[in-house]
């Protein structure tokens, strides 16, 4: 059963793959599964490792603001 996706903390916790399209996040923990994260490729050129998991820690924390919000 795939557990409910966390905030990420921090880079030893996933693995980010680079694509055309976007990024492709794989929890190192596979239980949690993957997410692609879709951007712009120059975005996916020019942003670090660690600002690709800034952006996606505030989209889980916008969305579950969001969720919390409109239950």
């Amino acid at each position: 059963m795939k557990k409910v996706r966390p905030i990420v903390s921090n880079l030893e916790e996933i693995i980010i793959n680079r694509q055309s399209d976007g990024v492709i996040i794989e929890y190192v923990d596979s239980d949690y599964g993957t997410t692609h994260l879709q951007m712009p490729l120059k975005a996916v050129r020019e942003l670090s490792d660690e600002e690709i998991m800034a952006f996606y820690n505030a989209k889980l924390k916008e969305r579950t603001k969001h969720a919390a919000a409109n239950p």
